[in-house]
């Protein structure tokens, strides 16, 4: 179990780096769009205009994390592998998990930028 206080807490289940109890994104999280602020803390999520730009560069790594994921799991899982399956495969993974992995580089990119604060809440 992920404890409350960690990075990891807040981007598994879309809370706000800051206090960890409101959410991050508004409606769906694979829709994208994040909050202006958390309405449990009052946390500015945009830093500045343009801020989840950088987002794009953690999206790009989990991509690639994702295709290697995929790749050596043919590799070790298939008794002969063969590259026709192996790119199926990949690009099914990706299909798949393609819309998730924007979202969370949004998140991921807010908790290297915001710490939690346990005092958040009563300020």
């Amino acid at each position: 179990m992920i404890k409350k206080g960690s990075k990891l807490y807040s981007v598994f289940t879309n809370r706000c780096p800051v206090c960890h109890q409101g959410e991050f994104f508004e409606g769906r999280p694979y829709k994208g769009s994040v909050r202006h602020h958390c309405e449990s803390c009052q946390a500015k999520f945009q830093k500045e205009p343009a801020f989840y730009q950088g987002s794009y560069f953690v999206a790009y790594g989990l991509g690639i994390i994702s295709i290697l994921t995929s790749i050596v799991g043919c590799l070790v899982l298939l008794p002969t592998p063969n590259p026709d399956y192996i790119f199926a495969i990949t690009a099914l993974v990706n299909i798949v998990f393609a819309p998730f992995l924007y979202p969370m580089s949004k998140i991921i990119w807010a908790n290297i930028f915001f710490s939690y604060n346990k005092k958040a809440l009563s300020e």
